[in-house]
C-alpha cells in the first residue's frame, strides 16, 4: 500500500521519521511503550495538516496542533484496537476515525 503523503511518526524517545510510515513500524514502536526509563512515553502519528494521534499504553488522543482543535481521547481496549486506530490514520480513513467514541476533556 502506498503511504499517505505528509505522515510522520515520533517514537518514545522523540525521534521522528517520515520515511515509510506503516502499520508495521507503528506496531513495533507501540510494543516499546511502557518500558523502563521513558521520559516521554508517547508515540505520535501526525500529518502535514497538523492532525495527530498521541498514543500511550491504553489510550490515544486525537487533536489538531495547528488549529487548536481536539476531537478527544479514547480509552483503548487492547493492542489490537490501538493498531486499528493507527491504521485508520495511516490510510487516511477519517470517517472511521471520527466514528469512534472520542471523549472530550
Amino acid at each position: 500500500m502506498e503511504q499517505r503523503p505528509g505522515l510522520r511518526v515520533t517514537d518514545t524517545w522523540g525521534a521522528a521519521t517520515n520515511d515509510d510510515v506503516t502499520i508495521e513500524l507503528f506496531e513495533a514502536l507501540y510494543e516499546e511503550l511502557g518500558g523502563p526509563e521513558r521520559d516521554n512515553d508517547l508515540i505520535t502519528l501526525s500529518d502535514d495538516d497538523g492532525w495527530k494521534l498521541e498514543f500511550s499504553r491504553g489510550s490515544v488522543r486525537y487533536q489538531n496542533s495547528e488549529a487548536a482543535g481536539e476531537v478527544g481521547a479514547l480509552n483503548l481496549a487492547d493492542r489490537d484496537e490501538a493498531l486499528a486506530v493507527a491504521d485508520e490514520f495511516i490510510r487516511g480513513d477519517l470517517e472511521a476515525l471520527l466514528g469512534r467514541s472520542w471523549e472530550k476533556n
